[in-house]
């Protein structure tokens, strides 16, 4: 699929997102639709795993996932998947006052089509925005 991004302002404190994004590592079932849970298959330095992620249709993904608590980035880059190549990455961004969440997918097929692509996109926009409501409903002090 071709790349794609979707970023959503999020009205809650930068670093209470980030806490969101750190959760999402090992839980991402509680933010991606079609995820069901990730086992941590092994421990890098310290901001660095390996996971497996099931999704709908008994499939399952290999990830590394590293993130960078300065920059506040989460970066997830598929390992050996028979279908797909390419990362994922998550980032809290602060812009004039203003707290951003972007979340950018780009995976590409080995072979074949690209015709899941606006499906990924969608998944892509909605775990954007059910992370931002999260925040801001902590933010809220409502969750």
């Amino acid at each position: 699929m071709p790349l794609c991004t979707h970023r959503v302002e999020v009205h809650a404190p930068a670093h209470v997102v980030w806490e969101f994004l750190v959760d999402k590592i090992q839980h991402p079932e509680r933010y991606v639709p079609g995820v069901h849970g990730a086992v941590v298959e092994e421990m890098g330095d310290p901001q660095c795993l390996v996971r497996t992620v099931e999704l709908d249709g008994d499939r399952r993904i290999k990830e590394r996932v590293s993130w960078t608590p300065s920059t506040r980035t989460v970066c997830f880059v598929l390992l050996d998947d028979p279908e797909f190549t390419g990362f994922v990455i998550n980032q809290v961004m602060e812009d004039e006052g203003r707290v951003l969440l972007e979340h950018t997918m780009n995976w590409r097929p080995r072979t074949g089509s690209e015709a899941e692509a606006e499906a990924w996109a969608t998944k892509v926009r909605e775990a954007a925005l059910h992370t931002a409501a999260q925040a801001e409903r902590r933010a809220a002090g409502i969750g």
